[in-house]
């Protein structure tokens, strides 16, 4: 296997990221040939798992019964989902299309075995939910293959886990990880969708990365080496993101954002200009991947898994900081009979 990518499968690559959508309502019917499915599945399967766990299974669903079943809890869930905002928010979430279920040809649930590899696994003996993590990773490879295949994906996050596991006969000790909605689209969105329908904007880079330590911002950092990045567009100029080595402000790193090309597909244009919004406190805690929608409280198997891991490295830090603290009482005490000595 040839060792470095050529810059035509280096642009690719960025093309493929940049222009991934979430698809809920371009879906056409036309079946997604199996030799196709095949290849992204492979390409899931291929995706980097702590100690090489490979702790996914991949359930494919056709079947417009099954799908109906879960549509109608979607359904459910969606309506309570709605309950749990206010005023304008609410009114902007009943206009939203959040899911494919039905339309697309083929639904996907990935899910982790947990204890596929045994209870003692390389990588996991200290942070225990990184097989659950490994998964997603599974999900990100399984949107860009389909994404190069020319095909939608859409991620369904607004069902009840039990049943979703019931509809789907998944055994208790499996986690549901996603569920996914895939095939043919009529067109590729040039942004995201609830960017456009005015739900969330796409947060600045620079408001994201810190150097050395949380919160440390690095004023300045160089470009990284290489050629330049051209993807071809239909109605604006080509978009170069130069590459050269070049020293500049952090907040000249915007990742580009994608415009139409011909044929439906989308290219990558230049970021428009806007004022930088933050949202360090924007955080609540773990989010559930496929559980009670949007809900307050956990109860799903990924989201006590992840609880259970931050309490473990919460009350080490603590245990940390209390024996740093009386070595520190020591010092101080030792430091003052020296001098009451001398």
């Amino acid at each position: 296997m040839e060792e470095d990518f050529t810059a035509a499968e280096r642009d690719a690559l960025y093309k493929a990221i940049f222009s991934r959508r979430d698809v809920r309502g371009q879906f056409r019917p036309d079946p997604v040939p199996d030799e196709v499915l095949t290849r992204i599945l492979l390409a899931a399967h291929h995706a980097p798992s702590v100690g090489f766990m490979q702790p996914w299974n991949f359930i494919v669903v056709t079947d417009p019964q099954v799908k109906s079943r879960i549509h109608a809890d979607f359904a459910r869930a969606n309506e309570e989902a709605e309950a749990m905002f206010d005023g304008e928010r609410r009114s902007l979430y009943s206009r939203l299309k959040l899911e494919g279920i039905r339309e697309a040809p083929v639904n996907l649930c990935i899910t982790c075995d947990r204890e596929r590899s045994g209870s003692v696994v390389l990588g996991r003996t200290h942070m225990p939910a990184m097989d659950l993590y490994s998964c997603v990773c599974a999900v990100q490879n399984l949107w860009l293959a389909a994404r190069a295949e020319g095909l939608g994906v859409g991620w369904v996050s607004i069902l009840h886990e039990d049943a979703l596991r019931e509809a789907l006969g998944i055994p208790e000790r499996i986690v549901p990880i996603a569920y996914l909605c895939l095939g043919h689209v009529t067109h590729f969105e040039a942004t995201p969708e609830l960017e456009t329908k005015g739900w969330r904007k796409r947060l600045p880079l620079e408001d994201l990365v810190f150097r050395d330590r949380w919160e440390r911002r690095a004023p300045e950092i160089p470009s990284p080496p290489g050629e330049r990045v051209r993807v071809r567009g239909s109605r604006s100029k080509d978009f170069q993101a130069s590459r050269t080595p070049q020293p500049h402000r952090l907040h000249a790193v915007h990742p580009p954002h994608p415009s139409p090309l011909p044929g439906g597909e989308r290219g990558i244009a230049p970021p428009s200009a806007g004022p930088t919004q933050r949202a360090r406190n924007a955080s609540s805690g773990p989010a559930v991947i496929v559980g009670r929608a949007a809900s307050s409280s956990c109860s799903s198997a990924v989201c006590r898994s992840v609880q259970a891991d931050r309490s473990t490295r919460g009350a080490a830090v603590a245990s940390s900081h209390s024996a740093s603290g009386r070595a520190s009482s020591t010092v101080q005490a030792a430091s003052k009979r020296a001098r009451s000595a001398s």
